[in-house]
This record gives structure tokens, C-alpha cells and sequence, in this order.
């Protein structure tokens, strides 16, 4: 199932293809105003070029991420919440000659510059000229890049071609499908989190209303609450720990959502206390606890969450690969096949990306061609299998899954570690019942600074902001005069995990 041609279908639709809180979009006026900014996009780019897109919900970045894919164009989708800083250092990576921008924010460079109010102007013409299919990304080409966290501070590209999208939804829709046909979905995460796939490459096309919420509406459950209502939402799809906050307030239960159906959670673990307090205030309600990395195209595994696995010992599964992808576990150098027996995650399939955008010597770290000719990638997640279900345990390295962003903690290290008054610094995640809650840094400092207590601590948060995004700064900043030492001589993470924890 591609995007563009299920669209082509609904190209005369007068139904809602999205809403958001001051804006909606027919399917017909979303296929004309691509189109128009497509041939614009044509002109004004390279060919096979990347176009860089800056914003948040506007209905103008769907436009805009349509029309790449009609150019040919693959784009890379940047949230609001990346500092200027940041994603003036992707521009550079992507080489991007043209950067939509519908923010207030300023960004210049050696591009060319489309603001929202030009763009508005662009679209507004009557009459499109139809982009021929033959212009479209192709099978092999890059549909988009999205950027994660990296450990050294700079931020990893992961190019997904339209085949690593058409693997990914062939399986994934039969968990999305409703009997009745009518879709309202929930389009709250961010189009440069790859949870947004979901809405995006399987809702859409399906003809689906999507219900844009912006990230000022994400952290006001009174505003997010009425427009759900109005919007009579069906499709929940989302973090689990967004809907646990809204799990704060004793209204959001079938009251308010008479008609939700399913919901579907990818990004970060889903707990059996969220899925049990789910299940009391929705009933009859499907919940699909997905898994994937970015790498590999939002996700690799589902299944539907029931009481026997709420009731059952183990955590929550993560379920069985999707068609299509082979999990493997590996434990040193070799494969192991036994139940319960821990090990890193290798998934091989289609969906997996070729690897990191012009970055060879992260991506032959842990991409690799398998034996089958598939691509294969090592996802730094050590699990198990009882029979064919999986389940996860913990990660192999120093990333994390917050809030559903994956977070490199030596990035917050290295960015902290630019501060002039910072000596050295380590960042770690605090936990509450086996999930990780918040961030913590540690620092120590030089005489560069008189500031203590609360004013230093917001002043490292302001310089941080400028650097990182914003879901990546820690909650708390706990200054040190030493850090604990192991004996290679190293900070000792354990014996400070210990203090935390």
C-alpha cells in the first residue's frame, strides 16, 4: 500500500484528509495543493534532492511532505522542538537547497528559504498541472530522512526508501483496520518521529480523517480533550506515556471517547498498570503494543495485549515480527534459538533501512547484509522469545526511549560538556517501577561560574535548549565535586544509577 497512489484514488474526495485546531483539508485539496507545490519543488530543486521541512502540525506540512514524494523529492521532517542550532547542522548534512520553514523562526543559509506565507501564497492558485507518476519516488529512492539522537552529539540521518514503507504497512495495517470503514485518528506525534508513519503511510490512504494535534495542545489536556470530543476519535495513536498523562484526569475514559476503538502504542515499553487502568476505562478497546527502531521503519513487531499477558509473569510482549522480518537473537558471536535466554536483537527484512545517511563508519557498526541478501540491523536491545513472542528487557548501550524519543545520553554528555563552566558531566535516566521516568545529570564544575543552586541549574537548562532538543534536557541537574571512579579508570555509572534508583 503506497501513500500516492491510494491518494490517487481519493484525488476527487471531499471528505477531511486533516484537522487541526484552526485549519482542515479535503483529500481533493490536499491532491492539488501537492501538486502545485510539487512542480514548485521540481523547479526550484535538485533532482533526487532532499527538502528539509520546519514546523509542527500545520496542515502545510502534510502538503509539503506529499509534494516531495510527488517531485521525487524525499524530506526530512524537523519539529519545533529542534534548536535552530541543531537544525542548521542537518541543512548542512542533507545539503538541502530548499527548506520549508513554517515556523516564526529564522533560518538562513546557502538555500533557498520558503516561509509559510509564501507557500500559502503558492497554493492558493486554482489550477494545478498533474505530476505524472513517473516523477514520484521510486521503489528504491529515499522517501524520507529522519534524524535521531547520536552519541557523539551529532545527529544520525536514517534515509527510508519507499519499499522500507511498503514492507512496513502491508503488515501493520491488518492491526489498523476498522470494520465500519470510518477513520478518525489521532495525529499527535511529531512528523520527525517516526511513530507519525502510522497516520501518515496507513491511515491516510485508507481515507482517514487525521486530527492534527500541535505540541502546544499536547501539553493542555483541557484544549486536547475538547478537540478529541469534537474530532469523535476512533483511532488512538500514541506514546504510552502521552496517554498516561492523560490518564491523570478522571475524564478521559469512554465518556469522552465514545467511539475509540484501538489503541496503538509504538516508541517506548508499555506497562501492564497503563494497560490494565486502559482496559477499565475503555471497554471493548484493542490495544496494540508495537516495536521497531527507526532503523528499520517505526516497527518490526505487534500484538494485540489481552489479560493473560497482563496477568502473566513476564513484562508485556512486544510480539512476533511482521511479515516479511526475521528476528534473530545473538549472544556473542553466535545465534541462539532457546527460550528466555537474553540477547541483542538482529532484525533482517525489507523494512531495514541501508543505513545511515553518509555516515559509513556508524552504519557498518551495526548494518550488515544478511545471508539471504536482506539487509540486516543490530538493534542494541537485548531480549528474549518464549516460543515466537519476544520481549524486551533492557538496551545494550547508553540510549533510551523517553516520552517515545529515543535519546543518545552521551549527546545531553557532550552538549553539556560545551558549557564553559562544565568540567565534565553524565547524563542518566531515573526509574519508577521498571520505566524510565525522567533524566538526571550530573556535572562538575570549574571557576568559570559564581551560580549555584536553582539559578544554575536553570541557567545550564538555557544554554542546553540552545543545543538540544527540548524533550532531551534532564529534569534534574545534581552538581558533583568528583565523580566515582571503576577501576578502568572510568566514571562508575553503576555506583551512580545506585544513588538515583
Amino acid at each position: 500500500m503506497w501513500t500516492l497512489d491510494e491518494l490517487y484514488k481519493l484525488k476527487d474526495s471531499k471528505n477531511l484528509a486533516i484537522t487541526n485546531s484552526t485549519d482542515k483539508l479535503t483529500f481533493k485539496e490536499l491532491w492539488d495543493k501537492s501538486d502545485i507545490l510539487a512542480n514548485y519543488i521540481i523547479k526550484n530543486t535538485k533532482e533526487k534532492s532532499t527538502v528539509m521541512i520546519y514546523g509542527d502540525k500545520e496542515i502545510e506540512f502534510l502538503i509539503s511532505m506529499i509534494a516531495s514524494l510527488k517531485a521525487g523529492r524525499s524530506y526530512s521532517p524537523m519539529n519545533i522542538s529542534f534548536p535552530i542550532h541543531r537544525v542548521k547542522k542537518i541543512i548542512q548534512v542533507l545539503q538541502s537547497d530548499l527548506v520549508i520553514n513554517l515556523s516564526e523562526e529564522e533560518i538562513t543559509g546557502e538555500f533557498k528559504e520558503l516561509k509559510l506565507i509564501e507557500l500559502k501564497d503558492i497554493i492558493k492558485a486554482e489550477n494545478s498541472t498533474p505530476i505524472d507518476s513517473t516523477s514520484w519516488v521510486g521503489e528504491e529512492d529515499t522517501a524520507y530522512i529522519i534524524f535521531t539522537s547520536g552519541s557523539t552529539g551529532e545527529p544520525k540521518g536514517v534515509p527510508i526508501t519507499k519499499k522500507n514503507i511498503e514492507t512496513f504497512t502491508h503488515w501493520f495495517k491488518e492491526y489498523c483496520i476498522l470494520e465500519s470503514g470510518n477513520y478518525s485518528v489521532l495525529d499527535q506525534a511529531p512528523y520527525s518521529f517516526d511513530l507519525s508513519v502510522i497516520a501518515l503511510y496507513v491511515y491516510l490512504p485508507l481515507g482517514a480523517k487525521l486530527v492534527a494535534i500541535d505540541k502546544a495542545t499536547s501539553s493542555n489536556l483541557l484544549q486536547l480533550f475538547k478537540e478529541v470530543k469534537e474530532a469523535d476519535l476512533n483511532i488512538w495513536i500514541s506514546t504510552p506515556s502521552m496517554i498516561e498523562l492523560c490518564c491523570y484526569d478522571n475524564s478521559f475514559n469512554s465518556d469522552l471517547l465514545p467511539n475509540l476503538k484501538k489503541l496503538i502504542f509504538i516508541g517506548e515499553v508499555l506497562t501492564k498498570k497503563l494497560s490494565k487502568e486502559l482496559k477499565k476505562r475503555f471497554k471493548d478497546i484493542d490495544i496494540i503494543n508495537g516495536y521497531g527502531p527507526t532503523e528499520a521503519t517505526c516497527g518490526i513487531s505487534a500484538c494485540y495485549i489481552d489479560d493473560e499477558m497482563i496477568n502473566a509473569k513476564d513484562s508485556l510482549p512486544i510480539g512476533k515480527p511482521g511479515e516479511g522480518i526475521e528476528f534473530f537473537i545473538e549472544k556473542g558471536s553466535k545465534f541462539i534459538d532457546k527460550d528466555r535466554e537474553l540477547g541483542e536483537l538482529v532484525c533482517v527484512g525489507d523494512s531495514v533501512s541501508k543505513g545511515y545517511y553518509k555516515n559509513s563508519y556508524l552504519s557498518d557498526k551495526v548494518f550488515f547484509k544478511a545471508e539471504n541478501g536482506k539487509m540486516a540491523y543490530r538493534t542494541g536491545d537485548i531480549v528474549y522469545k518464549i516460543n515466537d513472542t519476544y520481549y524486551f528487557k533492557q538496551r545494550k548501550d547508553f540510549q533510551v526511549k523517553l516520552n517515545g524519543f529515543r535519546i543518545e545520553l552521551d549527546d545531553i554528555t557532550n552538549n553539556l560538556n560545551k558549557i564553559e563552566y562544565i568540567d565534565n558531566s553524565i547524563t542518566l535516566p531515573a526509574y519508577e517501577d521498571g520505566k524510565i521516568t525522567h533524566l538526571v545529570s550530573y556535572v562538575t564544575l570549574n571557576d568559570k561560574t559564581d551560580l549555584k543552586g536553582l539559578k544554575l541549574t536553570i541557567d545550564i537548562k538555557k544554554k542546553l535548549k540552545e543545543k538540544i532538543q527540548s524533550y532531551m534536557v534532564p529534569k534534574k541537574i545534581i552538581v558533583k565535586e568528583s565523580f566515582p571512579l571503576n577501576t578502568n579508570g572510568k566514571i562508575d555509572r553503576n555506583r551512580l544509577l545506585e544513588e538515583l534508583n
